[in-house]
């Protein structure tokens, strides 16, 4: 926040909703949040409701959440085709009446520093609501890449069983489009989901190769009555910078885990001589914050020796609960099996939750 009101004109972004609740908190200042379209009432056709709503948001004030399938993230106006979409929208904003999503946007660009999760940055960018402005900070960077490969994943749900030998020969994502756009395919969606197919499937088309790759990355599940299509994009350098870099004119990333610079630039579409790196000692001193190596270094909890050794780890683990009897602890496992494996056999001790 230091850097973004020495800007006067900063966006901030984060990962959650309840990391921007923070920031508006704990920070005085001209500072106003960003919110997701499931956050802002769709209020198409209600010009009384779109009345009040307008009101709250250039007021500041706090405008209730609404029920999802009232929401701006469920409009008329999403997921169908542009000549639609801007029918819609005409409609939607005839007679002095506005887009609850929008103005929130709009709103809050009044103001010198914005502070929005990632998602609602992204959509805020893809729809050409949002200026450039002379700082991004990126809290939390690291999350960033993931993120971006996610949202830009595309899936498509054909409504019968494709047999494997239907797939011989598509390689490319256009060849997938092609496919995509044949009858035994289209056919199957329902006419209320068709619109929504076709936007979609030109979304995809129009990425191609470019962020997809030159052999697709497409995982297939086949169902008794379905099967699901999902693409991951190959490339996400590009998307970064045209969703949010390219918003401003200086961009700090900050995190606690840049292992490798180069690693993590990599993916983001950034330059290793072009970044400037900065690291910072821990706040705690390090006698508050030892790492104490267990008795037993050679002990193997891969995934391959795992039932062989959990008996021994589990012991291990009980002698540094009783070691520690009187303090809480917190114990890490690598997924949710082994951690109820972990529970069941903890549980005598009466501690694990």
């Amino acid at each position: 926040l230091t850097i973004a009101n020495w800007s006067k004109d900063a966006y901030i972004l984060m990962p959650r909703r309840d990391l921007q609740q923070q920031y508006r908190s704990s920070f005085d200042g001209d500072l106003r949040l960003v919110q997701g379209r499931s956050s802002m009432p769709c209020t198409y056709q209600q010009k009384e409701l779109n009345r009040k709503v307008i009101q709250l948001i250039e007021t500041g004030g706090r405008v209730p959440q609404p029920a999802l399938h009232a929401s701006c993230s469920t409009a008329p106006c999403m997921n169908v085709r542009p000549p639609k979409r801007k029918q819609i929208v005409e409609e939607c904003t005839s007679g002095g009446s506005k887009c609850p999503y929008n103005s929130m946007l709009d709103e809050a660009c009044k103001h010198s520093v914005v502070v929005a999760n990632n998602h609602s940055f992204y959509y805020g960018s893809v729809n050409g609501n949002l200026p450039k402005r002379k700082v991004m900070v990126v809290d939390e960077a690291h999350n960033l890449a993931p993120l971006i490969r996610e949202l830009m994943a595309v899936n498509f749900v054909i409504n019968r069983k494709v047999l494997d030998t239907e797939f011989i020969g598509l390689k490319t994502p256009q060849q997938f489009v092609n496919w995509l756009k044949f009858d035994e395919q289209f056919l199957t969606i329902q006419n209320d989901k068709r619109e929504e197919y076709l936007a979609k499937l030109e979304k995809f088309e129009k990425a191609g190769e470019g962020t997809f790759g030159k052999q697709a990355i497409v995982k297939i599940i086949s169902e008794r009555a379905k099967t699901t299509l999902e693409f991951t994009p190959a490339y996400i350098g590009g998307a970064a910078h045209n969703f949010f870099f390219d918003f401003a004119d200086i961009v700090v990333l900050m995190s606690g885990t840049v292992y490798d610079l180069a690693q993590f630039c990599n993916p983001l579409g950034l330059k290793v001589e072009e970044v400037y790196l900065k690291r910072l000692s821990s706040d705690f001193p390090i006698a508050n914050r030892p790492i104490v190596m267990p008795r037993n270094p050679n002990l193997d909890l891969s995934h391959a020796k795992w039932d062989e050794n959990v008996s021994q780890a589990v012991l291990e683990i009980k002698r540094i609960m009783q070691h520690h009897k009187d303090v809480k602890g917190l114990l890490h496992a690598p997924n949710y099996r082994l951690a109820k494996q972990l529970s069941e056999a903890l549980a005598d001790t009466g501690r694990v939750v």
